[in-house]
């Protein structure tokens, strides 16, 4: 119920103020980034960059970030780590 919840807010925020952003951003020339979701995806990555911080978690399920890391690796492969800064982004960062 709480993820629902949580959806929705993210939904409604980006109906509402993702077409004022972009065209603000169009005129602007800049681009409008709109990030929504589950932050535990990042805890995840740090801990297979160079230098992780704290794997400690504050939830009721999980309280190291390396088992989102260990959930990914059973699902889509081994993982590799450390990687480089820039390994997480993949072909965004040539794109870029």
């Amino acid at each position: 119920m709480r993820t629902l919840r949580h959806l929705e807010r993210c939904r409604a925020f980006t109906l509402t103020g993702m077409a004022e952003a972009a065209s603000k951003s169009a005129r602007d020339g800049a681009l409008a980034l709109f990030l929504c979701g589950d932050v535990m995806l990042g805890r995840g990555v740090d801990q297979i960059l160079p230098h992780p911080g704290n794997p400690m978690l504050y939830e009721r399920m999980v309280r190291d970030a390396r088992t989102y890391v260990d959930l990914a690796a059973r699902t889509n492969g081994p993982i590799p780590h450390p990687v480089d800064w820039s390994w997480p982004w993949g072909d965004a960062v040539a794109a870029a």
